[in-house]
């Protein structure tokens, strides 16, 4: 007998935060108000529309995979002492960086889904869905012990950049771009940090 999972309010909002969706982001998606998602993942017996269950699901997936299959990647690249590089989501395999010590893997993060490589956005793949995969992926190293950096993909300054030396826009100069303004990112004043918790004295 082939019985359909109802899928309940609390498993939508579930997949639903996994992807990194807001209520409005995933009322885009199946072409509905944000009202209507809240419908759903709050009101008992609500039902789910096998579509919203659908691209919840596959959201949710597309997270943890990439996430998984990028940090196999990262560590087995470390294991193996390799020469540092840069992941770029969209391609099948990781790029070496020439010129750039080994250090901590560099990840990009997009504000804007327009400002994705063409080949992510042809997976469907949203900048709010690639922002948690690189947090699940983040937090993945740092459970292995790597500290990943983490950077604001800057349209404006990658162009900027990357006209400089008169390169095309390829996963491999964003790539590069990513790890140089990473390394040039500024280190914080000790007086622009708040101060440390008060610990009464017993």
């Amino acid at each position: 007998m082939n019985t359909r999972h109802h899928m309940t309010g609390a498993e939508l909002q579930t997949y639903r935060e996994a992807a990194g969706l807001t209520r409005e982001a995933l009322g885009e998606l199946v072409e509905v108000a944000a009202r209507t998602v809240k419908h759903w993942e709050t009101r008992e017996g609500a039902a789910v529309p096998a579509d919203v269950q659908a691209i919840a699901r596959s959201a949710a997936q597309w997270v943890r995979e990439a996430a998984a299959e990028l940090l196999a990647r990262e560590l087995e690249r470390q294991r193996k002492g390799e020469s540092y590089q840069v992941h770029h989501i969209g391609e099948q395999f990781p790029r070496l960086i020439p010129g750039l010590a080994m250090g901590a893997p560099v990840l990009i993060r997009y504000r804007e889904t327009a400002h994705m490589p063409a080949s992510d956005r042809a997976q469907g793949v949203r900048a709010d869905v690639h922002g948690a995969m690189v947090a699940r992926l983040t937090m993945g190293l740092a459970d292995s012990g790597t500290a990943a950096r983490v950077v604001w993909f800057d349209p404006l300054a990658f162009d900027t950049w990357r006209s400089q030396g008169n390169q095309a826009d390829t996963p491999n100069t964003r790539a590069v771009w990513a790890a140089q303004t990473a390394r040039r990112a500024p280190i914080p004043h000790p007086q622009d940090q708040p101060p440390p918790a008060h610990t009464p004295q017993g």
